[in-house]
This record gives C-alpha cells, sequence and structure tokens, in this order.
C-alpha cells in the first residue's frame, strides 16, 4: 500500500499527528500531518544527487475537484525549471521525485532553462520548489534520502519536513549546532530558508548558547535573494568555536521567509563522517 491517510476526531476535539516512515536501509523519519492546506505551498529544500542526498515530495489535493499544480523549482542561483502534475483527483496524493520519477499523476514539461524530464532537475541540483494548484487547498511532505556516506561505507540516511503555507520574517530553530558535544556524540547542522515573497530579501543567521547569550564571530547575511530561492546557513562554516544552541534567522524588509534546520549527529569530534552517523531535520518556527 502506497497511499495518504485522514484522521478525524469523533468528539470534535483537536488532534496533533506525527506520521513516521520507516524504510529498510535508510532508516526512520517522521513529519506533522496537515489541518488545513493552500494553494500554493513552498519546499526550501529539494536535491538530485547532491552531496550524495536526493529528495522527493509528495503532493495532496484536499480539496473536492480534480486540480493541477504547476511546479517551479529554483536553484542555488535562482535559476528555475517548470512541470504541471495534472489529473490529481479530490483527496489523493502524488509522488514526485527530482530525477523525474511520477506516480500518482501525469507530469507535463513546462520549459524554463533547460528542457528536462518532467519534473526533473539536474544531477548535482539543490534548490527549492512551489507548488500552486489551480483551485483547490493542498499540502506536501518532502522525503530526502543519503546514500552511500561516506563513499563505500554503505551507511544511509533518511530526514523529512511538512511544506509550509506560508512564511514569516524571523525564524527560529532549538537545536543548531557546530561540533556540539551531547550524549557521547557531536551534532553539526544547517538552514534551507527560502525567500517565500514577492521581492528580494537579504537573510541573515545568527546563534545561541544553551546558556544565553549569542555565539561570537558566528553567523552571516546572505544578500538579495531572489523570490522563490534558498539561502543555505552552514553552521560548521559561520562558527569560529564549537557550540551545542539555537539559531534565530531574520530577513530584510519584513519579507517572508520559511525554512528547515538539518542536524547531523556524528561519532567523530572533527566532523568527519564515518558509518553509522544519521541526519534529521525540522521546520523552523515562525514569528
Amino acid at each position: 500500500f502506497w497511499g495518504f491517510a485522514r484522521v478525524t476526531s469523533t468528539n470534535g476535539k483537536a488532534l496533533a499527528v506525527v506520521v513516521t516512515q520507516e524504510e529498510d536501509k535508510a532508516g526512520a523519519s517522521d513529519y506533522n500531518a496537515f489541518y488545513a492546506g493552500a494553494r500554493t505551498v513552498y519546499l526550501p529544500s529539494l536535491m538530485r544527487e547532491w552531496y550524495n542526498w536526493s529528495s522527493s515530495f509528495t503532493v495532496q489535493n484536499l480539496g473536492d475537484q480534480p486540480t493541477y499544480v504547476d511546479v517551479v523549482y529554483y536553484g542555488e542561483n535562482g535559476s528555475g525549471y517548470r512541470c504541471r502534475l495534472s489529473n490529481l483527483g479530490a483527496g489523493t496524493s502524488c509522488l514526485v521525485t527530482q530525477d523525474g520519477y511520477v506516480s500518482g499523476c501525469t507530469a507535463e514539461a513546462i520549459p524554463l532553462g533547460i528542457p528536462l524530464e518532467p519534473c526533473a532537475v539536474p544531477e548535482g541540483w539543490h534548490g527549492t520548489a512551489i507548488l500552486q494548484s489551480n483551485g483547490q487547498p493542498i499540502a506536501a511532505v518532502v522525503n530526502q534520502q543519503l546514500w552511500d556516506w561516506p563513499p563505500g561505507s554503505g551507511s544511509n540516511s533518511a530526514q523529512s519536513y511538512s511544506g509550509f503555507l506560508g512564511g514569516g520574517s524571523t525564524l527560529y530553530g532549538p537545536l543548531a549546532g557546530r561540533r556540539g558535544a551531547s550524549g557521547g556524540f557531536y551534532f553539526d547542522s544547517c538552514s534551507d530558508v527560502q525567500n517565500v515573497g514577492a521581492s528580494t530579501t537579504d537573510i541573515t543567521s545568527a546563534y545561541f548558547y544553551r546558556s544565553g547569550g549569542q555565539v561570537p564571530n558566528a553567523g552571516r547575511s546572505e544578500r538579495n535573494v531572489l523570490p522563490g530561492a534558498v539561502a543555505m546557513f552552514y553552521v560548521p562554516a559561520e562558527s569560529q568555536g564549537d557550540f551545542l544552541g539555537s539559531v534565530r534567522i531574520t530577513c530584510s524588509n519584513s519579507v517572508p521567509i520559511a525554512g528547515i534546520h538539518n542536524v547531523a549527529r556524528l561519532k567523530n569530534s572533527a566532523g568527519d563522517p564515518t558509518p553509522g552517523d544519521f541526519a534529521a531535520s525540522y521546520n523552523l518556527v515562525q514569528r
């Protein structure tokens, strides 16, 4: 079985739902269920064979009528690829991998840039996507998998996140670090942040210790991030010292942004990957 589920309360009480997925080789990952959808969904982190990471997204039509969904991919430099997902029935879902495999709907190419297979991006690509329906509310989740890293080790990992229905001017992440030590392991992390507004913005990261106070000589600004595009903040490259704490990301001109934070649990204190390491991601909190 592959498909979707709807969870309802029998007495009108509010529910909170987390979905856990398990894959034999890559491991388990979680994402938050949706209580509503929107005509536009933002996906701030997608990739195809990017440092051995690849991704897919699954989009669901939450409406009561069939719909189609236009997909626009934005690379790190803002360039894009387009496709259309047609014949998405009421309540049904469609799986799209970034190498062009589509199941559950029909994919049509809308060339923008280099023509590829419908809904595919080039190998080595990393970026974002915006999904927009022609009228029905939709929701989407992203699954990311790391294969054979470090090369030859056979070590795999998986992580997931829920697509965003909008953004905020400030994002918060309660767990971030550079070689942050805890429980005999070390934690590195990074953020993928998407400009979900209609104008260019500057996006800035700042980091904080668990004990309070801002981490000195850490953080940076990504200037002139185009609408739809991604800014990536890799903590080990932004901090001169080791720490385990939190992250705050802001933007200029109150342009809405949305993003995820990725955390790697490492056995090596130098940050070098070893078999048995794994990663997880979570949605940054919007304010």
